[in-house]
């Protein structure tokens, strides 16, 4: 499902072949950081996903705590947002077409 990203970068490939048991997506360009808070204003412009795979396995949706900008290239639909006040972050939920 995520292999062309982890192509991309050699280091969270080591990282995500030694401890494979993840249920989250790295991305290239953000690299091992994962925590990003709704006032950071990141985004994803290049994400490349075998959406394809992941719906096969059975995977419908995907949650992120940053936009996907490219969601259509990668088969995916922006379905609702969740932003509460006291929460640090704001949470996407993607669905896989």
């Amino acid at each position: 499902i995520i292999a062309k990203e982890l192509e991309k970068n050699k280091q969270l490939k080591k990282y995500y072949d030694e401890w494979g048991s993840r249920c989250y997506i790295f991305v290239n360009e953000l690299g091992k950081t994962y925590e990003f808070t709704k006032d950071q204003n990141i985004k994803v412009r290049h994400l490349q996903l075998n959406t394809n795979q992941f719906k096969e396995m059975g995977g419908r949706y995907i949650f992120s705590s940053v936009p996907i900008l490219n969601a259509k290239d990668n088969n995916l639909s922006l379905l609702k947002e969740f932003n509460h006040k006291e929460s640090a972050w704001k949470i996407y939920l993607y669905q896989v077409m």
